[in-house]
């Protein structure tokens, strides 16, 4: 007897069984549907790619783009959504955990939210238009 079904006991609320009519009409549901494995859903590129970093340090570097992405997104999927939006394969990506920042307005203290920023170099001679 599990914990939460002696509590129940205790307490005198009765347990719900599955009837025969239920049990039977759900092995009807599961026999008429194929059964799926889970699958690793890919993220989709519009959801990893969220807006480039336009700052003036991140236009100092010739060759190198910030961009601000999702905190699950990996090196490749940033790579491929770079590659889908912008049509330049990327050469190398970096990416880091930008942490949050404690603040405080009179006596009530938190904080920013941490994100994470992918630094995108591209082969010589390509570039990427930001303003499009």
């Amino acid at each position: 007897m599990s914990l939460l079904s002696f509590a129940k006991k205790v307490a005198g609320t009765p347990e719900k069984k599955a009837t025969p009519a239920k049990k039977a009409a759900a092995k009807d549901v599961a026999a008429k549907k194929p059964v799926k494995q889970a699958e690793a859903a890919p993220l989709v590129t519009g959801a990893i790619y969220i807006e480039p970093l336009i700052t003036e340090k991140s236009l100092a570097n010739d060759g190198v783009y910030a961009f601000r992405v999702r905190p699950e997104a990996s090196k490749g999927q940033i790579a491929t959504s770079v590659e889908a939006r912008y049509k330049v394969k990327p050469k190398m990506i970096r990416t880091l955990i930008v942490r949050p920042k404690a603040r405080r307005r009179g006596a009530t203290t938190g904080s920013t939210t941490s994100w994470k920023k992918a630094y995108v170099t591209l082969p010589a001679g390509k570039t990427i238009d930001l303003t499009a």
